[in-house]
């Protein structure tokens, strides 16, 4: 018999595509009719799919269900980054999102309990826990957080809560190690669990190494009480002396009614004061802020109208003196003025007084001679 002729066009009606061909295998579709299981078979020794598909798909309508046992879902359908122009641009993933891994990453099917059960994750994301079913997803080590020992990878023993059977002894190292187990929750056994105050028998609270009446009571601190006579330890304590109370949020050691209140100061304030010596109004018995020169405004206004005053008066004092020296000095000068005056008229006038004796000299002269004439 002889052989077919190889196909020239894609066996869909209508369609004028080139039939796919890869490796020397050729298709009876074109690339946006062949179903990807063509060419990638679902199991190993799984024969091609022959059935064609729809262009915006990658799969034949056999293929298109969840491939978990009895589920007739739909494959989870996302984009395809590596699609070329006329291929789909989209892909089928092997599972639903029902049996798919909740890892993002991961296209594998969920862990199966016996119960017939799906986890949340597949093998390699699930909590490996043996203690316990966990449905949680696996951290380091291929357990989740709350299985997982808080000294390294291992799972917890189940008499703690937080190491492995390594790792759950006492971690009570001061003057002896102890080989005691730890109590659930805590990093001490029962013994050294104990408020390490002499003369109290209480449990100690978790992450301290005193009990709750003797740790001081800011949050985060584990220190003890400041000689188990105030209620808060000595950094958190007032530095003022006597004070019990706790220090200010932020930079100040003082509380509230001991520390200063200008913007950022540490230091304390004296009794009844509102600010510090440094930033108090230096005017006697005023409790105000200094804003300059160490006085508050009101008392720096008064402070500047009693220097303005005082300038004053000394400045119309040198005027009025400098204004009676120019006077004096106005009638010194007249008066010299006055007397060369005098002088010049008395000259005048003796000037005048001899022309006028010349005058008459010459007078009595012409009468002489008319009379000798």
């Amino acid at each position: 018999m002889a052989n077919r002729p190889a196909r020239t066009a894609c066996a869909v009606r209508g369609c004028g595509g080139t039939p796919d061909s890869r490796n020397q295998q050729v298709s009876r579709y074109c690339k946006m009719h062949t179903c990807i299981h063509f060419w990638i078979p679902l199991f190993p020794g799984a024969q091609p799919c022959q059935l064609q598909k729809t262009p915006t798909d990658s799969v034949c309508q056999h293929h298109v269900e969840c491939q978990a046992y009895s589920c007739t879902n739909g494959r989870i359908e996302c984009r395809n980054p590596a699609s070329r122009p006329g291929e789909p641009q989209y892909r089928r993933l092997l599972y639903c999102f029902e049996h798919k891994c909740e890892e993002r990453s991961c296209e594998t099917l969920r862990k199966l309990d016996v119960g017939g059960r799906y986890y949340r994750y597949c093998e390699n994301h699930n909590c490996a826990a043996v203690t316990a079913t966990c449905y949680e997803k696996a951290m380091g080590g291929g357990f989740c957080a709350r299985h997982k020992c808080a000294m390294c990878n291992r799972e917890i023993e189940t008499h703690s809560a937080r190491f492995c059977r390594t790792h759950n002894t006492c971690e009570w190292i001061r003057n002896e190690r102890c080989t005691r187990r730890k109590e659930a929750g805590f990093a001490l056994c029962v013994r050294h669990r104990q408020c390490d105050i002499d003369v109290c028998s209480e449990l100690k609270e978790a992450g301290s190494m005193f009990c709750r009446g003797h740790t001081c009571p800011i949050r985060g601190c584990t220190a003890a009480i400041d000689n188990l006579v105030f209620k808060i330890c000595i950094t958190h304590r007032c530095r003022y002396a006597g004070c019990g109370e706790h220090q200010m949020i932020g930079l100040s050691p003082h509380c509230s009614r001991h520390s200063c209140h200008h913007v950022n100061c540490t230091n304390s304030i004296d009794l009844w004061a509102i600010f510090c010596r440094t930033h108090a109004c230096t005017h006697l018995g005023c409790r105000d802020e200094a804003e300059f020169e160490g006085r508050c405004r009101r008392h720096l206004r008064d402070f500047y109208q009693r220097e303005a005053e005082d300038i004053s008066r000394t400045r119309l004092e040198e005027m009025e003196q400098r204004l009676k020296t120019r006077i004096e000095e106005l009638e010194q000068s007249l008066a010299s003025t006055i007397r060369q005056s005098d002088q010049k008229i008395d000259e005048l006038q003796r000037e005048l007084d001899r022309e006028r004796s010349y005058r008459c000299e010459l007078e009595r002269e012409l009468e002489r001679e008319r009379r000798c004439r």
